[in-house]
């Protein structure tokens, strides 16, 4: 089941339409910032986060993938795939619990 949340926009402030906060589908949002954010970010939730320009030009190998996939499961996802294309563009595959 997909979740509904309020979205925030590419700049990272949230989304107002007709003086309202949109909502909308958010799963997407919410692996996005789980790679974007850095630990500490979250207050109420310490260490959520993987920072991921802190892997720029580095390896996503296996100790970052593992961290994912873990980060993942806390939030109710399901990993199934995550690739990184010639770009750098980093393309997660996911189910929600």
């Amino acid at each position: 089941m997909s979740r509904q949340d309020f979205l925030i926009g590419e700049d990272w402030d949230l989304v107002i339409e007709n003086n309202t906060l949109k909502t909308g589908q958010s799963d997407d949002q919410h692996v996005k910032l789980l790679l974007e954010t850095y630990r500490g970010n979250w207050t109420q939730y310490p260490l959520v986060g993987l920072g991921l320009a802190r892997f720029i030009n580095g390896n996503l190998g296996g100790n970052f993938r593992r961290e994912f996939k873990l980060q993942l499961e806390a939030d109710q996802y399901e990993a199934v795939n995550m690739t990184v294309d010639t770009s750098g563009k980093i393309n997660v595959k996911y189910n929600s619990k």
